[in-house]
């Protein structure tokens, strides 16, 4: 049931979106002239898959709620496409409880920010320490397990519509 979730919606403009992202991506990568050292290799390279399980993570709760709420589509994308939103701003934009519940309660700001302040060798100007930046890879998996319990229990629990 998953993997059908997964491909029902698998549009080739998406497809051009991960090449555009990631010529992109390797093209900032290559002009910012980094000293690259196998760490900073290792988080260029593992931070966008951690991105990529976190988003699909969030994607898979908003799926899961259509277990129990009927059209339910609108709520999941306030998280999934305002998330994406959020995440192309640095984190010091945003204030206040805000910028605490997804930026930090929810984990967007370990999605790019945190990790780009750690490849760009630059300090948190909200004073956390440099090693948050490494966090990327430990907090997707969180999110993605977080994610998995509530598929889990949506697909234990559902009755069907009886139709």
């Amino acid at each position: 049931m998953l993997p059908q979730l997964v491909l029902s919606d698998l549009q080739l403009r998406k497809v051009s979106r991960i090449v555009l992202g990631a010529a992109v991506y390797v093209g900032a990568l290559v002009a910012a002239d980094l000293p690259w050292t196998p760490a900073r290799v290792a988080l260029a390279v593992v931070a966008p898959v951690a991105g990529t399980v976190f988003f699909t993570a969030l994607f898979l709760v908003g799926a899961s709620l259509t277990f129990w709420w009927i059209e339910a589509a609108e709520l999941p994308n306030s998280f999934t496409y305002g998330g994406r939103d959020f995440t192309t701003y640095p984190v010091t934009v945003y204030g206040g409880w805000f910028r605490g519940l997804f930026a930090y309660g929810l984990g967007f700001a370990f999605v790019a920010y945190y990790p780009a302040l750690a490849l760009l060798g630059r300090a948190d100007p909200l004073g956390l320490p440099a090693w948050v930046g490494w966090l990327s890879p430990l907090v997707a998996p969180v999110a993605a397990g977080a994610a998995a319990v509530v598929w889990r229990f949506g697909i234990r629990h559902y009755r069907s519509t009886g139709s």
